[in-house]
């Protein structure tokens, strides 16, 4: 048995309130031709001023194959609010740190916030 909609409403409202205290921006990508057949991805802010709170995932720093390399990246987790519309196309600026998504968490029953797996990548 689930929350009901009252307890629900009051749970996220108390972990956007408590819990996410930071605040970050969520990019998406566009594709720049340069018109000789090849380009660029081209980042812009899509959402600002997110809350979130952002943590070490377990292991923080480890050997990984990313974008086809193998390399040692920083994992992260972002945590935002529930209904907060993120994938794994976009990437998400904290400071002069930038992390790229790897995994949307949306799969649990009465979610009160977005969990979001990341590698930082870079200022």
């Amino acid at each position: 048995m689930g929350f009901s909609t009252t307890e629900l409403a009051w749970m996220r409202d108390a972990v956007e309130t408590y819990l996410l205290t930071d605040t970050c921006t969520i990019q998406t990508r566009a594709w720049q031709s340069d018109d000789m057949g090849g380009g660029t991805w081209v980042w812009s802010d899509a959402y600002t001023s997110v809350p979130c709170r952002i943590v070490p995932h377990g292991l923080a720093s480890r050997e990984a194959v990313v974008g086809g390399e193998l390399k040692v990246h920083d994992f992260w987790a972002v945590v935002m609010p529930y209904d907060q519309t993120i994938d794994e196309t976009m990437r998400i600026k904290f400071g002069s740190d930038t992390f790229e998504v790897n995994q949307v968490g949306d799969a649990e029953s009465d979610l009160t916030a977005r969990r979001v797996e990341c590698t930082r990548v870079g200022a």
